[in-house]
């Protein structure tokens, strides 16, 4: 079953390469992404960053929180991850 994922994060070179990595170290298969630079409100300039991984959403919430500790990304970062079953906000 796949897992969709919404980051905010920052813009910066490496962001994409670095979730990526967090997907291909717990063995996930990113089946389709969309990414974009946020224009208005409050997450302007930031990197909205959308997957849906072929990954228990366990393994994805154990990864988006690890993701969240990391400086290198967020900065008061946000994630969202859905799946069929269940839903998480943070």
């Amino acid at each position: 079953m796949s897992t969709a994922i919404n980051v905010i994060c920052q813009d910066r070179p490496g962001m994409l390469r670095d979730i990526a990595g967090a997907v291909a170290k717990r063995g996930g298969n990113i089946v389709y992404t969309q990414q974009f630079v946020v224009e208005r409100g409050m997450n302007r300039g930031k990197a909205s960053v959308y997957m849906e991984i072929d990954l228990p959403a366990e393994d994805v919430h154990r990864m988006a929180e690890e993701l969240d500790s990391s400086d290198s990304i967020f900065s008061k970062g946000s994630w969202m991850v859905t799946s069929k079953m269940e839903s998480k906000e943070v």
